[in-house]
């Protein structure tokens, strides 16, 4: 009789003979380890590399906006300078170009239109100032009061400002003369 040789399902029970298969099981576990370490490595020396690359380039890049800031900073402070110098010969002229352009036609046909009936213009002192603006000292002629703050009401509706009234006399033909003093803002 042939002895039959006994089957154990339970590959615990004797883990020395199904070794094998162990073997292979760990043996694929380590290779693909292995396989994704070196890929891993891989990877990480090229990114770093690159890494270090655009590390350099940003320390580039800054070290020239350092110099460009200095620049512009330097060519602020001439600017401020030639400003600063030339200021004085920039106002002048643009002073002269002011009064050369300011309407006297202009001015005074809109003073006119303010002036109520038996009332003139007896004289004026034009004073230029700052932006559009003209100061202007005027003595009006006018035979009431009540003449004389109509001119008023009608100044202040158009672009005149300021406007003070500084002395009285009377002449000797009658009228009441009036000197005001007052600003004409000038459309530019």
């Amino acid at each position: 009789m042939k002895a039959r040789k006994k089957i154990y399902l339970n590959l615990a029970s004797r883990p020395l003979k199904n070794r094998r298969l162990f073997y292979f099981i760990f043996g694929l576990l380590g290779g693909a380890a292995l396989i994704f370490s070196i890929y891993g490595g891989v990877v990480y020396s090229k990114y770093r590399l690159e890494s270090k690359k655009i590390t350099a380039a940003t320390n580039r890049i800054e070290n020239i906006k350092i110099n460009i800031q200095r620049m512009d900073n330097k060519f602020t402070d001439q600017i401020e300078k030639a400003s600063l110098e030339n200021q004085g010969e920039v106002d002048m002229i643009n002073s002269i170009i002011y009064k050369k352009s300011f309407s006297w036609v202009e001015f005074l046909s809109i003073f006119e239109r303010t002036l109520p009936e038996a009332c003139y213009l007896v004289s004026f002192d034009p004073e230029f100032m700052d932006g559009a603006s003209v100061s202007v000292k005027v003595k009006v002629a006018s035979p009431d009061l009540g003449r004389l703050l109509t001119l008023i009401n009608n100044l202040n509706t158009l672009r005149f400002r300021n406007i003070r009234l500084v002395n009285e006399s009377k002449a000797e033909n009658g009228l009441f003369i009036y000197e005001m003093s007052l600003n004409y803002e000038r459309t530019i």
